[in-house]
């Protein structure tokens, strides 16, 4: 809702840099408030035939199994250590939820809960837009007892964009794309270069691209530059693989290189010469920034050369060089006759 405050100011808050590292108390409780509704506090749920309501156990279970990914990635038993005098019961089903969001709210850092997003949103029972239909059957009672499930009232995808408004609010350089937290840099690069290449490459034909574009913003938000270029450079030789093969285009798919893929979708007319130049250019700044030159650095030890320091402007120059070749790339195939 743009109420009164908001407006007011809106636009301050476009002067501002973007922030990554504080999440203020206000932005953690309309996270949670989001996490409220994707939790199904707002479950509308359908008895198809006679049984006792499983719905507790069920979202208990859930929300374990949450836990049990969040800790096990961490290396640790517990987000935050419960009092274990409580017992989780049908009862109490309220104070699991409420257990979570107080360690969202007071003990998790902000990569935490960056992470607590990604993990709920690629849930599998979570990313189900339609009605589900869960079964039960109880021992005492042979016969099937099925319910449907119907998710909240909004798609995942609204869940999302009411995620994402929540971070352009605050002025949080974070977006959830693909069911991934991406770091953005600039909110126009973002908005006119990198959301519209995320949604061509969400087709599934360029899975791959998308993966690997996926994993170079991963590795952008850690700081590990090196690797985030390495991923740009295998995202653009995926989608001229991709195009070369969509449209029956010849070519050999262990040793044809970047250059090579370049040179046959020029020939074949789908981009003009006078973007050779600014290819070559994209392929100069992948190889020499991270010594990827035939793959050497990727497969075998730097040995004693200098390490090479690739600063977070360099790599973010990268990506939306990357970004753009890919919009070209596919739109061009999109066009091509």
């Amino acid at each position: 809702m743009n109420i009164f405050s908001k407006r007011t100011l809106k636009k301050d808050k476009k002067s501002l840099a973007l922030e990554y590292d504080n999440f203020s108390p206000e932005l953690k409780a309309q996270i949670i408030f989001i996490f409220q509704d994707v939790f199904a506090l707002k479950v509308r749920r359908t008895m198809l035939s006679y049984g006792q309501d499983p719905d507790d156990d069920y979202w208990e279970h859930i929300l374990q199994k949450i836990e049990r990914k969040i800790c096990e990635e961490y290396g640790r038993f517990k987000l935050f250590y419960f009092d274990s005098r409580i017992h989780y019961s049908n009862t109490d089903i309220s104070d699991i939820y409420d257990k979570i969001f107080i360690y969202l709210n007071d003990f998790a850092t902000t990569n935490e809960i960056l992470d607590f997003i990604e993990c709920v949103f690629n849930f599998k029972i979570f990313t189900e837009k339609h009605t589900t239909t869960w079964k039960h059957v109880r021992e005492d009672r042979p016969d099937e007892i099925s319910y449907n499930w119907d998710i909240d009232n909004l798609s995942l995808d609204e869940h999302i964009t009411k995620l994402n408004d929540r971070f352009k609010e605050h002025n949080i350089g974070y977006r959830l794309e693909s069911n991934q937290i991406i770091r953005i840099d600039s909110e126009y690069s973002y908005s006119k270069i990198t959301e519209p290449a995320l949604q061509l490459i969400s087709d599934p034909d360029y899975k791959s691209v998308n993966d690997e574009f996926l994993e170079a913003h991963k590795h952008y938000k850690k700081g590990e530059s090196e690797e985030a270029l390495a991923d740009c450079r295998k995202a653009i030789e995926s989608c001229l693989k991709i195009i070369c093969e969509k449209r029956n285009w010849s070519f050999n798919t262990e040793k044809d290189t970047f250059i090579k893929l370049l040179n046959l979708v020029i020939d074949k007319g789908l981009i003009s010469m006078v973007h050779k130049s600014g290819f070559g250019g994209l392929r100069a700044v992948l190889e020499s920034t991270t010594g990827l030159c035939n793959n050497k650095k990727a497969v075998h030890g730097k040995g004693t050369d200098d390490e090479i320091k690739i600063h977070d402007y360099e790599a973010e120059y990268v990506l939306n060089i990357t970004a753009t070749t890919l919009l070209l790339l596919i739109k061009a195939e999109q066009n091509f006759k």
